[in-house]
């Protein structure tokens, strides 16, 4: 009323006003989804500061976390800052304990429960090793054949590990396997191919006179 009375146009005011007020409704209800899905992971304990995660595209060591979002640091030591409004898939690779998941493809030739005797006596080698026993938290466990195919004979083993230790310890198991199956003969795979060579009956070579094996006419 005062406005009006001073000759003052309102529809303006108003209008900005609107636009103003959407605004900081849409930031709002961003920050507000925010701070829900951060209260969520904190009480939930999803992930915290050290854990290896993968979210999305982004995959890295967490160091940060609060209730607007988190930050992660891949090997190349790039720093992701990432809304806690678009985690809608995360997946946390030192919860608690981690795994290592071997698989190795021997030839096709091999003795298969020889070469599953001696990847499972290396497994159980690492697991007793003072050295390494204490990042190891329960016995190897062998799955057996995982796949035979025309390049090889997959077998596959489990060996569950402290948090965040299964990437040294698999790089242990694989040293170890390298050298057991060398010292036993066990071939590793390789890629095979069969060529079918077809001669034909009725070729002639360029001077006029019948190829090898051709047939007279």
């Amino acid at each position: 009323m005062s406005l009006r009375f001073l000759d003052i146009s309102i529809v303006p005011i108003l209008a900005g006003a609107g636009v103003v007020g959407l605004t900081i409704s849409f930031g709002a209800q961003t920050l507000i989804q925010d701070l829900v899905h951060g209260t969520v992971f904190l009480i939930t304990d999803s992930f915290a500061v050290g854990d290896w995660v993968v979210i999305e595209d982004v995959e890295g060591r967490v160091e940060e976390v609060n209730l607007l979002y988190s930050r992660i640091r891949n090997l190349k030591g790039v720093l992701f800052t990432v809304p806690h409004h678009q985690i809608k898939i995360l997946q946390n690779h030192t919860k608690d304990w981690s795994q290592v998941d071997y698989t190795v493809e021997v030839s096709y030739e091999t003795d298969v429960d020889r070469a599953l005797s001696v990847f499972e006596q290396v497994a159980k080698e690492l697991h007793d090793d003072p050295n390494w026993s204490q990042l190891i938290v329960a016995p190897p466990q062998l799955f057996g054949v995982e796949e035979i195919s025309h390049q090889g004979i997959k077998i596959r083993l489990l060996l569950p590990t402290q948090p965040g230790e299964h990437w040294m310890v698999n790089r242990e198991l694989r040293r170890r396997v390298k050298i057991a199956f060398e010292r036993e003969g066990i071939a590793i795979g390789i890629p095979k191919q069969s060529f079918l060579v077809q001669n034909s009956t009725n070729l002639f070579d360029i001077s006029g006179k019948e190829g090898v094996g051709s047939r007279k006419k």
